[in-house]
């Protein structure tokens, strides 16, 4: 995301979940004409792209040798094989780590100062990521990314002979994005489910960032934001005609409604025969859906077929909201059935049920009529 420097002070970038690179010169070049920082989002190939440059694959500069990067965030817990919390953001400059401190030097409880918005973090994660790293080292690293790459060249070329489905992106990394023109993608992720694969779906491939951007970039620059989003061939198209701008629009927009799913390739798929096993059984679940169209109507297909049906996304997000406060919410307090009268003297119960109280508890109940009627006092009473 790029944004003018009056609005914002950061733009984001990084490995995107269509298996693209997003990071190019175009990118530099605006973040060192404007002014802005540029961060580097890495949290999903932090672990494999300074490693892929020791297994001779090709890889883009990303790093702080770019001149224009300021900061860089990686994820232990994914390819570091680290536990979970213990995620980095690496800056170029001390001065920019200070923007990330909290320190209160009147705080009556002492000086109060933190590196991070947490406050705390959890030492026992942290010294276990650190174990994690002296463990796998260099050579385990780079051993590691040599059969993930290998292992997703092979599942790219298994998607690229399957006539039911269409690959999108380039899968340089470890991402393998795709699509189909003759079901629905979301009806075989959920088929793939079943039978113990998990596919990622995704929605609305983020053209509308850059639709926002038109009226701002030149011409040419444009012709760059087309190339990193669909490809060479769509930058070539683009500049072959005059409309330019609004030629540019169309095909985001077109590009706006394709439905895709993507496999995330981990050490899993590179052990002996999983990723054989696993094209055999994404071809079966596509057969399955081609012969019977009625398998299509599944969960997921339904909630993002319901959701993209939708013009304001905003409902969408508030129908999001309403499922999370119910992941929040507390039950109803259910209704005492013994209270006391104003007078602090007599016992009341609210409601239809005429308890029996013993000194073993309640053992029986009887019905009346009065919503409100009053026991006489026993020993076992409150008087």
């Amino acid at each position: 995301m790029l944004s003018h420097p009056e609005k914002s002070k950061a733009a984001k970038l990084g490995l995107s979940n269509y298996g693209r690179w997003d990071f190019s010169g175009l990118e530099v070049q605006l973040a060192q004409r404007y002014g802005i920082p540029l961060h580097v989002d890495a949290c999903l190939g932090g672990f494999l792209l300074p490693f892929m440059e020791r297994c001779d694959f090709a890889v883009p500069p990303f790093d702080f040798r770019v001149s224009g990067v300021t900061s860089i965030s990686v994820d232990t817990h994914k390819y570091g094989f680290a536990p979970k919390g213990t995620s980095l953001i690496l800056y170029r400059e001390v001065n920019l780590l200070h923007h990330q401190y909290f320190c209160y030097g009147d705080w009556p409880g002492g000086i109060y100062a933190t590196p991070t918005l947490s406050g705390s973090r959890n030492g026992c994660a942290i010294a276990l990521t650190w174990a994690t790293l002296l463990y796998y080292g260099r050579l385990r690293y780079t051993e590691r990314t040599q059969a993930i790459i290998e292992a997703t060249r092979l599942v790219r070329a298994g998607i690229e002979s399957n006539p039911h489905l269409e690959p999108l992106g380039d899968s340089d990394v470890s991402v393998v994005a795709f699509t189909s023109n003759k079901f629905n993608i979301y009806a075989l992720a959920d088929r793939m489910n079943k039978v113990g694969w998990t596919l990622s779906t995704l929605q609305n491939p983020p053209a509308s960032v850059f639709m926002r951007i038109i009226g701002l970039l030149e011409e040419g620059i444009l012709v760059g934001v087309i190339a990193a989003l669909l490809g060479a061939q769509a930058c070539w198209d683009f500049a072959e005609r005059d409309e330019g701008k609004t030629y540019c629009s169309l095909l985001i927009k077109t590009f706006c409604g394709v439905l895709i799913v993507h496999v995330c390739v981990t050490m899993n798929h590179t052990k002996s025969g999983v990723v054989d096993e696993f094209l055999r059984d994404l071809s079966s679940a596509c057969e399955d859906l081609i012969a019977n169209p009625d398998l299509q109507h599944t969960r997921t297909a339904a909630i993002y077929g319901m959701a993209s049906a939708v013009p304001d996304k905003c409902l969408v997000e508030e129908v999001s909201y309403m499922f999370l406060d119910s992941c929040y919410a507390m039950p109803a307090p259910v209704l005492a059935g013994r209270t006391l009268s104003i007078e602090g003297r007599k016992m009341s119960l609210i409601g239809g049920q005429l308890p029996t109280f013993s000194p073993g508890g309640l053992v029986a109940s009887a019905t009346t009529s009065d919503p409100i009627y009053e026991t006489k006092p026993t020993q076992n009473s409150l008087t």
